[in-house]
């Protein structure tokens, strides 16, 4: 079990094949042929989050790999095509593995950098720049962001090496500052946070133990709720994807089972409890992120053994949907603002590309 979009895309790019890719030729430009807002780019690495307020602005970070390194990647979409944005000076190493946005003139990307610690970005409406978490020389990684103001964000992961907890900062518009208090079932890592509001989120990830958490924030205090603990052939579960859509209905989605041998999850958080969906059909494969923009119409994506999986929110029931991802891809991030505009991003698979796909409201493409 690898709980974390990262390590998921690291699933869909051998780590061995990819370090030994070097450098040379590795541009942003899309692959031949490939018609559309939908790009493959020559860039060998993961894209592990994207970020959407419009039509028009959409992000998308992750890491290129080279022959003795990562390096964070930061994609923007203006309505046309997308290009690659400047990464500060300070953060030119490392790996980035989610991204939020609340405006054109505000977004937020989190990871590591080389150093082992906590890395944060910021969009000012210009250009990114590096700010300081609230322990900028402890060692840690953030797996999840989310936002819903200029004054007020998340950011969750753990931190610490020889003895890892979890993670949880707050932005309050100055500054980020450390959750002093977080619950911790033995060893547990938070691996995404979704907010709808100063005094409402959530953050999920994986206990110690391998089992589901599900972390609520009330607007004064972080505590644990219970959740479902599916297993698959024996072994455990994680949660790697939230999305709040009002303090009554959220969404949880992950992975039961190993490498090996997987089963999707998805959780239903109903203003009272969570509950476990889409059973009795179990999808294969595992989960790594959810979206939604209302009780009818949600996304999640993650992979299977065909390749690329994505799942749609009807109002009514979740049915897989053909998307032509390719055969051992992978689907890291998903973001969408109405139901005929959604971006997905991930890994080609072996050869290791940056992959984006969008919906147009009729198909993925």
């Amino acid at each position: 079990m690898r709980p974390s979009r990262l390590l998921a895309g690291l699933l869909a790019v051998p780590l061995a094949s990819a370090l030994a890719v070097t450098g040379a030729g590795a541009s942003l430009a899309a692959s031949p042929g490939h018609a559309g807002p939908a790009v493959t780019f020559s860039t060998r690495g993961v894209l592990t989050g994207v970020a959407a307020t419009s039509s028009q602005n959409a992000w998308a970070v992750g890491f290129a790999l080279t022959s003795t390194s990562t390096k964070p990647v930061i994609l923007h979409w203006n309505g046309s095509g997308w290009s690659r944005a400047a990464i500060p000076a300070s953060a030119r190493l490392g790996t980035l593995t989610a991204v939020t946005a609340t405006s054109a003139g505000n977004a937020w990307a989190v990871g590591g950098d080389n150093a082992g610690r906590v890395l944060i970005l910021h969009w000012n409406g210009s250009s990114w720049k590096r700010v300081n978490s609230a322990n900028p020389r402890a060692s840690g990684l953030a797996f999840g962001v989310t936002a819903t103001s200029a004054r007020n964000a998340w950011t969750v992961g753990f931190i610490g090496s020889n003895s890892a907890k979890p993670l949880i900062e707050r932005w309050n518009g100055s500054a980020w500052r450390l959750v002093a208090r977080v619950p911790n079932p033995g060893g547990s890592i938070l691996d995404a946070i979704s907010a709808t509001s100063a005094r409402s989120a959530w953050a999920v990830g994986i206990t110690g133990a391998v089992k589901t958490l599900t972390l609520r924030w009330n607007g004064s205090a972080w505590k644990h709720v219970a959740s479902p603990r599916p297993t698959f052939h024996g072994a455990g579960s994680a949660l790697e994807g939230a999305a709040a859509v009002s303090a009554r209905l959220a969404r949880a989605v992950g992975t039961a089972g190993t490498e090996a041998a997987s089963e999707a999850v998805l959780l239903r958080w109903n203003g009272t409890r969570w509950t476990r969906v889409l059973r009795p059909n179990p999808v294969g494969g595992s989960l790594s992120a959810v979206a939604a923009t209302s009780a009818s119409n949600a996304w999640a994506v993650g992979g299977a053994a065909s390749g690329t999986l994505i799942l749609r929110w009807n109002g009514t029931s979740w049915a897989q949907v053909p998307n032509p991802g390719p055969v051992g891809g992978h689907l890291n991030g998903v973001a969408a603002t109405s139901a005929s505009n959604a971006w997905a991003v991930g890994s080609t698979g072996r050869n290791g590309r940056l992959l984006i796909l969008h919906w147009n409201g009729t198909t993925w493409s």
